[in-house]
């Protein structure tokens, strides 16, 4: 994910230095945790399973547990498969990133900021503060629009070698979505077949930014 480090930010050598670590991946992957907590439930929404990236825009997100489906986005093109339901959705992304919802397709890329730049175009670094093992970057979206739904993104990394550990997206009406990573490797072989999942003729291939079913 990106975010902004103005000068004198908190710990601004531990920012410059994970983005720095960051942009040398050009592939990655991860088994992730993610906890979903939401005001309306008393136990949170937990699902595993695995992620790949591959630079600049390759990402595969895959839940096999409890409901397997898989979400496989190169450049501006994403499809979600959901393989119990025998049902695909595809977007396309191009014209939303030039729109007023381009600030929040670029929290896609908060993990893996490709330069400091990019860094500083979309988010405020507030604080880092320790954790266990490492430290916690806590940022703010400069853009009003992600604010209205997302006032704040937590990043933890772990130190010294910096490798991401965690993704928190704190909501405004105060349900928090974290993404715990483990088993991490970075700059594997990546077979780039993962991001082009063949579906058989028994799915149903909708397209929910457009008119209807292909």
């Amino acid at each position: 994910m990106t975010a902004f480090a103005a000068a004198g930010a908190p710990n601004d050598k531990l920012v410059n230095d994970w983005i720095a670590s960051q942009a040398s991946a050009h592939a990655w992957k991860a088994d992730f945790k993610q906890i979903r907590e939401l005001k309306a439930l008393t136990q949170p929404l937990v699902a595993t399973g695995k992620i790949w990236f591959v630079a600049p825009h390759k990402i595969r997100w895959e839940v096999m547990k409890p409901a397997p489906s898989i979400a496989v986005m190169e450049n501006d093109e994403l499809l979600v498969i959901f393989p119990k339901l025998k049902r695909a959705e595809e977007y396309s992304l191009a014209g939303l990133r030039t729109g007023p919802w381009k600030d929040l397709l670029g929290l896609l890329d908060t993990g893996f900021p490709r330069s400091r730049a990019q860094f500083e175009e979309q988010f405020l670094v507030k604080d880092v503060t320790p954790i266990p093992g490492g430290q916690r970057m806590i940022i703010q979206p400069k853009s009003t629009l992600v604010q209205k739904y997302m006032p704040e993104v937590d990043i933890d990394v772990r130190t010294p070698d910096l490798a991401l550990l965690a993704t928190t997206m704190v909501f405004v009406d105060g349900s928090r979505l974290r993404n715990e990573f483990t088993n991490q490797e970075k700059n594997p072989e990546i077979d780039s077949a993962l991001f082009h999942p063949k579906l058989g003729p028994e799915y149903k291939i909708i397209h929910p930014l457009e008119s209807g079913p292909k």
